[in-house]
């Protein structure tokens, strides 16, 4: 059985676990749609710091919740600390239905993206086969797994 003084994360792990989150494969993908809706380089970065400064403001309240709240369990235990324990499990099932199978997407897709640009000099895919390609590959990647 783990002692509970062993059952901590030290600052390196905590912050290679945030930059992971944060980076992600939706950085990569992003930056195209956005510029191309944006129409401007300067206003797409307008947004981009936006978006920054929004997700800043979110984990400053975690850290005001994780402080004031020492229990694990990130949202259910805040919200269950409230006493809304049916709404605590409610968000989490819909957080893991929702949230993570629509994460897990983008990274298969950009896995399945990744890999058609790579093997395009091999291949040569038409536009039509390059989509349906990556999207075969990454498919395929979540079945292995």
């Amino acid at each position: 059985m783990v002692k509970k003084e062993d059952n901590k994360i030290g600052l390196i792990g905590a912050t290679s676990y945030i930059v992971g989150s944060i980076i992600g494969s939706g950085i990569f993908i992003a930056p195209k749609g956005i510029v191309e809706h944006a129409g401007s380089v300067g206003l797409s970065l307008i947004i981009w710091v936006f978006c920054a400064l929004l997700n800043m403001i979110t984990a400053i309240n975690f850290i005001e919740l994780g402080t004031s709240i020492p229990e694990s369990g990130a949202d259910l235990a805040y919200i269950s600390y409230m006493g809304w324990t049916p709404i605590a499990f409610s968000l989490l099932w819909l957080s893991l239905l929702i949230e993570s199978s629509s994460s897990a997407a983008v990274l298969y897709l950009t896995f399945g993206e990744y890999l058609v640009q790579a093997l395009d000099p091999i291949i040569c895919f038409s536009d039509a086969d390059a989509d349906n390609s990556s999207k075969l590959f990454g498919f395929g990647l979540l079945c292995e797994l």
